[in-house]
Formats: structure tokens, sequence, C-alpha cells
């Protein structure tokens, strides 16, 4: 492609300049034998109206094509322009609207982009005369444009035909305008002489290179105004005496010529309201862009709005536009919503006005961009030649300001758009093409849209509002802020070509899963032995790539470790442990290679437990006691239940018809004998028979019972097993009486064989001589209520007596062998203070008191051991020669020595002298000794022995005073005189400091309004007694 610029330096400043004023540019693009004209408005020159300015045809079929588009082209259905018959009319059918379609206003003259909507008619001396009329009854203003060789004339007739109804005629040359009116046309008559009014102008009126237009109106009065829009001048003003009315306009040219005859219908209202505008707004952007032209009467406003919830948004306010037309946009940012309705409001700005005059109109809605361009392109039918200097003539203007001319550029031999090189990562995507204007003139208009095939809710979709428009004048440029993982249609538009360039671009997938991509909402269902997992899948919003999951179910326990992959969201993992805790970990990652290396991968960790499965068979079924009716069964539930057991199932079969069989479901209970047992009971047997016993177990939340445990047992007394683990205690020993109580205390026995319905205590006296009956005791057992350790107590038991204690278990038919043992009754002495009193302590002796004889003793003896605390001097047994006595010393060192025994006798106090025997064996001064007493008592002619302990260290000897001569005899008598001296001395400084401190309290008191109570006054129960005074309590 070969591109030279035909403009020179100078023009190039030219350029720069004429753009500060005017935003359109011509772009010619020639071929060998065609040429392809377009013309670029930007800015405000977007919504005025461009004309294209050509050779004028010959013919009709001549006549170019001229296209226009907007860039970015948006297609909705949401815009409409009202024109007749169009379907968008019924949408935008609204109550107090209507589409005006015949007013004056209809046909008044537009210079905006609705102009550009006109036909444009070829009149000539070639075509049919009066081939086009144009209905103007309603309309009192009529606009139109026209470009011609030579004169032209319009007729404003009160019939279809002008030469057979009365007009008024206007003869426009370039430079001369006159008015002459007529009964009937006549092909020889000159109207210009019969003129009614004439114009003639400095400069070109109508001109073949300009569209030139004009506005001509006629009132009831006969007020006619020929008015030169470009120029906004009134050429022909004339006041008809007898005015017609005009029902037609047409027009008759001898030369060719170019017409557009302004007609424009909107829609409007005359009444202050709020209204839907339009159908509900469908949009897939995420910025808001609606263009209208609107106008208001004098006092009329009109706000344009949308809701979001119950909060307004205002769009667009307008005040009054006095009836002229003007372009707004209804724009917002960001809108969040896709499905929303606008309101517009129309009301008067001053309510003391007449509110019938009101007058609110719009028309062509369209939903546009922000950035847009307007392009207009112009298809010419003919054929040019390289040299043809007619080309030169092409051109694009503006309708309003036809003597501007827009800046033109020329390309030679463009072809179709070069093929687009296209890169992306994850939100970023780069287009490149071949250069087609190295001088960067002309601009590239980009637009992109994100698509969505996850989600039709455009509101919420962040890919269908990932979109925007963008310009350039490289041929490379930069898309950024994309979503990942999305698939991007790119419309590149140029005026150098005609038709846009339209390629598909995919932005790359992240490497790592984002977090909101992990499994969410996750469901565990497991069942028996095996679960089903499935969550939500990851919102449309949160995908940023393929997604593909390992889960991998482990139970440490029983070693189990299953493990899936797969692109779903539903997994089903069999084989588990039933009512066994799992551990199931979910692994997400883009895709398989980066799952089995590791790669950028996220985990998630669950724990579950599968569902309890049929109980398996108890374990150690036994009936541990049976008799005639009732059999007592106890049973381990199984280390491996599958579940938590719930409940238990028995069943007695009698072997001789099990059509007699009965089963009962309770609780599972603990046995009351063995707490790591368990055990049934089961009743109305009948006696001497064999039965069958089965039991089952049911797990929490399972429906049936599992395996049974079975075994056969008769229905018979047997002999019951004896008691276990007899043990007593000697309580309550009385001080006054020769008794205590024996608490007897037994085991149930593990293996009772039969039932048990009593056990029988029987005490029998050890000693021979003494001819003493037995103490026989029965514990009952009512209904069977068994313990697993019974206790019973047999009072009035003797001091100082040993017994056999025997314990046997007994039924109503049979009693067990005994389980015995000896018992050994209290001795008195335990229970009654016989230990001595220190009543004298000397520097060689010491003096104990020893109490009288008690009341139920014969007599008691004492031994006394003295030993000091020197460890380095070992006590040998035969220095005691005694050795129950040396098995009861303090202490097994020491020096040691004992005394004679003192025997008591009667109920007085007897004195004990604890002293030394030599000078080895003696009691020394600062010594610390410990003595033993052993007092061995006499009851009922037996002998039993009581220690007590007594430490104590000796005092030291007394230090002798020192000899004083009688001189120094006199110093106590000063010491006397001096004491006597001060002691009257305090006495007064005391008083003083008293009666001062009074005296103050007293002071106080006053100042505080606080009242001293009388003495022996009465006082309520709140009184306050200090030692200062008594406050008295006010309620």
């Amino acid at each position: 492609m070969k591109r030279f610029a035909i403009l020179l330096v100078f023009f190039q400043v030219l350029l720069f300049v004429v753009r500060a004023s005017i935003n359109l540019t011509y772009i010619l693009k020639r071929e060998p034998d065609k040429i392809q004209p377009s013309c670029i408005a930007e800015e405000l020159e977007r919504y005025t109206a461009v004309g294209w300015v050509y050779p004028i045809p010959a013919s009709e079929d001549k006549l170019p094509k001229i296209t226009t588009k907007y860039i970015p082209k948006i297609n909705s259905d949401y815009n409409c322009n009202f024109s007749k018959n169009d379907k968008c009319n019924q949408r935008w059918a609204l109550r107090d609207w209507q589409i005006d379609d015949n007013s004056t206003k209809t046909r008044e003259f537009i210079a905006d982009g609705r102009w550009e909507d006109l036909t444009t008619i070829l009149i000539s001396n070639n075509t049919k005369e009066f081939e086009h009329r144009y209905d103007i009854e309603a309309a009192q203003s009529n606009g139109f444009s026209v470009r011609s060789w030579g004169p032209v004339e319009i007729f404003l007739c009160s019939g279809w035909n002008p030469r057979s109804y009365p007009c008024y005629y206007f003869h426009m040359s370039r430079r001369t305008v006159y008015l002459s009116k007529f009964h009937m046309l006549d092909n020889e008559t000159d109207y210009s002489t019969t003129k009614l009014k004439s114009y003639e102008a400095f400069s070109n009126i109508i001109s073949d290179d300009e569209w030139r237009s004009f506005e001509v109106s006629v009132d009831q009065t006969g007020k006619i105004i020929l008015t030169d829009k470009n120029l906004d001048r009134v050429v022909i003003e004339y006041i008809d005496s007898e005015p017609l009315k005009p029902m037609y306009l047409l027009m008759r040219s001898q030369n060719s010529s170019l017409w557009r005859i302004s007609e424009s219908h909107f829609m409007y209202t005359r009444t202050s309201q709020i209204s839907r505008l339009g159908p509900q707004q469908h949009t897939t952007y995420k910025d808001l862009c609606i263009s209208m032209y609107v106008a208001t009467c004098s006092n009329c406003e009109m706000s344009f709005f949308y809701l979001n919830g119950t909060i307004r948004h205002i769009l667009k306010y307008v005040g009054p536009t006095d009836e002229k037309w003007m372009e707004v946009k209804l724009k917002q940012e960001n809108i969040g919503i896709s499905k929303f309705n606008i309101f517009v409001e129309t009301k008067f700005v001053h309510e003391e006005k007449e509110k019938g005059d009101g007058w609110w109109a719009y028309d062509n809605v369209r939903v546009c961009n922000e950035n847009e361009v307007k392009v207009s392109y112009l298809t010419l039918y003919e054929t040019f030649a390289p040299d043809d200097l007619t080309v030169d003539s092409i051109s694009c203007q503006l309708v309003r300001k036809p003597n501007w001319r827009p800046i033109k550029l020329e390309y030679d031999e463009i072809s179709d758009f070069p093929s687009v090189k296209t890169q992306s990562n994850e939100t970023w995507i780069n287009l490149s093409w071949e250069l087609e204007d190295p001088d960067k003139y002309l601009s590239y208009f980009i637009f992109y849209q994100g698509l969505d095939d996850c989600s039709t809710d455009i509101a919420k979709s962040i890919r269908f509002k990932s979109s925007g428009f963008i310009s350039t004048k490289h041929n490379e440029v930069d898309i950024k802020d994309l979503v990942p993982f999305t698939k991007y249609y790119i419309t590149i538009s140029s005026v150098l070509h005609e038709h846009d360039k339209v390629v598909r671009v995919d932005t790359l997938e992240t490497e790592e899963p984002a977090l909101d991509e992990q499994p969410i909402k996750i469901h565990i269902r497991p069942s028996t032995t095996a679960v089903n997992i499935s969550w939500d899948k990851p919102d449309c919003n949160s995908q940023k790539g393929r997604l593909i999951y390992s889960l991998n179910v482990t139970s440490y326990d029983y070693n189990i470790s299953k493990e899936q992959s797969q692109t779903g969201n539903s997994f089903t993992i069999d084989g588990l442990r039933p009512y066994s805790l799992h551990k199931l970990t979910v692994t997400t990652a883009r895709n398989a290679r980066m799952l089995n290396n590791g790669e950028r991968t996220l985990t998630m960790e669950y724990n579950f437990t599968t569902l309890p499965g049929v109980a398996p068979s108890v374990d150690n079924l036994e009936v541990y006691a049976i008799g005639s009716s009732v059999a007592f069964l106890r049973y381990d539930l199984p280390l491996d239940s599958r579940g938590i057991p719930l409940a238990v199932q028995a069943t007695r079969c009698n072997k001789l018809s099990f059509a007699k069989c009965r089963s009962f479901i309770s609780n599972i209970e603990r046995c009351t004998l063995w707490k790591n047992k368990y055990c049934l009971r089961l009743d109305y047997l009948l006696p001497k028979q064999a039965y069958i016993f089965k039991v089952s177990v049911k797990n929490q939340d399972t429906n049936v019972f599992g395996a049974e445990a079975a075994l056969t047992e008769y229905s018979v007394e047997k002999v019951p097993a004896p008691p276990e683990t007899v043990t007593y205690e000697i309580v309550e020993c009385e001080e006054l009486i020769d008794y205590c109580h024996l608490n007897v205390s037994w085991s149930h026995p593990y293996f009772p064989n039969g039932t048990i319905e009593n056990f029988h205590i029987i005490l029998n006296d050890t000693d021979t001589t003494v001819n003493e009956q037995p103490i026989q005791e029965v514990y009952k057992i009512f209904n069977n209520t068994y313990l697993p350790k019974y206790t019973h107590q047999v009072k009035y038991v003797p001091y100082g007596k040993t017994y056999n204690l025997s314990v046997q278990s007994a039924n109503s038919k049979y009693k067990s062998n005994y389980t015995s043992i000896e018992v050994k009754t209290a001795d008195l002495g335990k229970h009654i203070d016989q230990k001595p009193k220190l009543y004298v302590t000397g520097y060689e002796s010491l003096l104990f008191k020893l109490p009288p004889v008690d009341r139920r003793l014969d007599g008691y003896k004492v031994t006394t051991v003295v030993q000091d605390f020197n460890n380095s001097v070992p006590v040998y047994t035969e220095d005691i020669k005694n050795k129950e006595l040396y098995n009861k010393l303090c202490h097994p060192f020491g020096t040691t020595w004992v005394l004679d025994v003192v025997e008591v006798k009667g109920n007085k106090s007897s004195n004990l002298t604890v002293k030394g025997i030599d000078d080895i064996h003696s009691l020394k001064p600062d010594t610390q000794y410990c003595i033993t007493f052993l007092i061995t008592n006499n009851y009922h002619g037996k002998e039993h022995d009581v220690v007590y302990y007594e430490k104590l260290t000796m005092p030291s000897l007394p230090v002798q005073p020192p000899q004083v001569t009688p001189a120094s005899s006199f110093n106590h008598l000063y010491m006397l005189f001096l004491m006597l001296l001060l002691v009257p001395i305090g006495f007064l400084l005391y008083r003083y400091i008293h009666k001062k401190s009074i005296k103050k309290r007293r002071e106080q008191n006053r100042k505080e309004n606080v009242y001293e109570s009388l003495p022996f006054e009465d006082h309520d129960g709140n009184f306050v007694n200090n030692r200062n005074y008594d406050q008295l309590i006010h309620k």
C-alpha cells in the first residue's frame, strides 16, 4: 500500500487551525477506476447534520448511496427514531405520550443528525413534473435543503396540481429570489412581472457545491416568510390580503437539482407527569449512555432518572429550550444493574402558569458510547479517470455551515483491513496489524466486549460488563484490565475500510486457582461404606480458568486410602469402614499436570464419619445366674461395633416349642455388679425347661438388629456361689460400755451360678473355753436387686474377742459354702486415754501423773523406756530384752534405758518418776529425749498393750549470781528516786493531751452538726458506735 499526502507543509498548519474549530475530516481513497469517499465527525460535530457534495447526476439511478454509522456500532432494541411504521413504536407506546407525525413541528427545518435520514430527491427536466408532493395542510412551517446548477421553483398550493389550483410561487436563482401568486400555472406567463416580493443577495443563495437550507411558512393571516437557515436571515416576508390555505408543497427545476424535505416524527406529551421512558433497558455494558434529542416549552423542564431499589438516580436535567431541539446524553458510570427502567418526569418551571400550555418531546433515542465517532460513507456508482478533476469537487460539509470545508486526506489503493495479530495473557490483549498510515493522521477505533458462556445474568456478570471503546492512531494497541479466562469479541473500525474487522481473542486462565474457586458449600453425604461428595460450582464471576479436582479419603485406623480425580463437582468413593472417622482432602488445580506435580494447587481438608452399619454379634454371652423363673445374662459389646450400640434384643425360646419364642427390646445398660459388662434379666420362665437364649444389638441410626449370639440353659434352681472378698471394720466403739459394732462387707460372686435371695452372717467365738452362742444374722435381697458390694452391721460385739466370721449365699432351695475370715475385735485400751501427763520437770528427773484405772479394767502396768537422739549409738534387742517393746521404741538409736515396771490398780492416780539409772543412763541438761510408755492392760483376764510417746528437752542448769560488795549497794536507791519523779510528770502530761484532743473533737462535731447521744438513751437498730462519739442516724 502506498500513501501520499496531497497537502503541503502550509496545509498541515491549516489542518491544525481548522481542527481547532471544526472536527470534520474528509478521507478520499482512490482506486484505479473508482473512489471511496468517507467523512469523520467527532466531538460536537457528531450530532450535527453532515451532508455530501458531489456532482449532481442526470438521473435518479445514478444517485450515490450514503451510509452513516456510529463507531462503536451498538445495536439495541431500545433504539427508536419513531418513524412511520417502525416496529419500535409499539414498544415505546405510553399513556399520555403520542407520536407527532403531522403537526407543523414535524416539518420545521432540522440541522442535527436526523437530517441525514431524509431522502435525497433528484428533480430535473428529465424527471416527471410535480412527481413529488408533500402534504402541508397542518404545517405552517416547512424546511428544505437544495443543491442546484440553476434556478429552482417552490410551489405552495391549495390543491394537488399547480395547474389546477392557486399557489404561492417562489423562484430562486443564484442571487435573486422573488415571490409570486397565481390561480393556475401556465407555461406562457412570466411570473417575474407579477412578483409580490423580491430579494437580491451579494452572494449565492443556491449553489451546486453546497447544501443550502431554507424554511418557508404561511400562517392564517396570510403572512408569508422565507428564511435562509444557513445565514439565519429572512429573505422574503409578505402579507397577503387574500391569503391561500396551502395543502401541498411541490418543487420544479429545469436543470438537475437535489432536494431534502424536512420531516421528523417524534414522541411528545402536554401533561406534567412521571412516565417510563420506553421499554425496559437491557444492557451488557458497565456504563450507561443514551443519546436523544429533546425539546421543551419555555415554561417546561424534564428530568431523566432510574431507580435502584427505592433510590432515585438522576441521569439528566433539561430546562426550558423554547421548543428548540438539543442533543442530550443520559450517562451513568458503573451502573451495576442490567435490567432497569428509565423514567422521565415532565413538570412546569412555574406552577402558577396554565398547565395546558405545556409541551415536552424527545426523538431519535439511541444507546451510545461516550467516546463514539460518526462516520459517513459515500458510495458512487460512477467511474472516474485518474485525471478526472470532478473528483476534487466531492466533499462533505456541515449543513448548518456549508461555507466550511473539512480537512482532506487522500489515500491510494486501500485494500481490505489487514490481518490482525493477537497476543494475550490473563488480563491483557495486544492487537497489531500492518501499518497503513505512516503519518498517523487517521484513528483506529477498537470496541471490545466480553462474553460469558457460564452466566446469562447480565447484571451480575463481570464478563459482560468487561467492555470498552478506545481509539489510537497507531497500528498496535493494548487492551488492559480484562477478566481472565474470557472470550472477547473485538471490532476494529477505520474510515479507510467500510467494513469493520472483527476478531475473537481469549484471555488466558490464571496459573493458580483463586480462593473463591475452591469447592464451596461442600456437601458430604456418607453412607455405611461409601461417601458422596459434591459442592456448588464457583459462580461464574469467580472462575478464572479450568479446574480439576483430586479427592483423597483416608482412615489411618484402618489403613484406608481412596483417591479420585475429575473435573466434575460430584464424587462417590466406596470401600470405607462403617462408623469410622475419615479424612477428606480436596485438591484443586488448573490441569492434570499441575495436579500430579503439586504445582500451584489449593488444598482443603475435612473430617467425616461414615454411617453406622449392622452391629456384629455380642461377645462372651453367658448366663451368670438362673433360677426356676428368672435368668440373668451378661455379655460384652463387640470391639468393632460399627456404630453406637443403642438397643438390645433378647429372645428366649423353649426348646420343646420354638413357636413359644418371645423377644424383648430394651436399652443397653451396664451391669450393676460389673461396670465393664452389660446385663439382661429375663423373667417369667417356666420351671425345669430347656431354653435357648439369643441376644443381638442394634446401632444408633440403623433399622435392624445384628447377628445373634445364642446359648442353652435349664430353668432350675442351683446352688449359689459363696460370696467373695469378705472384709470387716470395727466401728462405733462405746466409751462407757463394753461393746463395738462390726461392719461386715462382701462382694457378689462373679459366677453366682444360682439365684441369691439372702446372705447369712455368722460369728463364732474362737475361745472354746467360753460357752457362748454364735451370732447369726441374715441379709435379705429383695426382687433380685443385686449389688456389687454388700455391707451389714453386726451390733454389740464385745471388746477383746476373736471370732470366726463366716458368710454364705442362699436361695429358697440351696445354700453355698462359707467364706470365712478371723475377726479380732477392738482392745478397750485403744478407746480410753491412758497417756501419762508431765507434771514436774526437774534438772535430773521428770514426774508424770498416771491416770486412774478404768472401771472396766482389772488394772494395768507401765513399762517406761528413755532414749536420747544420739544417732551414733545403736539400740540392740538384747539391751531391751523384750522384742515386743523393742518394736515399739521411738527410734532404733540413742542412749536407751528401761525403768522399773509400775503397776497401777484402783481408781486413784499414781505418779511415775523418770530419771537415770547410772552416770551414762541419766537425764542431762539441754538434751532432747523421747520417752516410750508401754501400758499393758488387764481386761477380763487378758492383757493387751497400748503405747504412748512423749518428746521433750531437758532444761538448762541455772546460772549462779555474782557476789556484790556492800559499798555499791546504794545504786538502786537512786533508780527508785528517779522513777518516783517521772511517774507524776508523765501522768500530768497525759491528762493535758487527753483534754486537748477532746476539745478539738467537740468543735469538729459542732461544725458538722452532729449531736451526741445521751447516756442510756434508747437507740434504733442503725446507731453507730464510735469510740469518739455516737452519731445519731436520722431516717
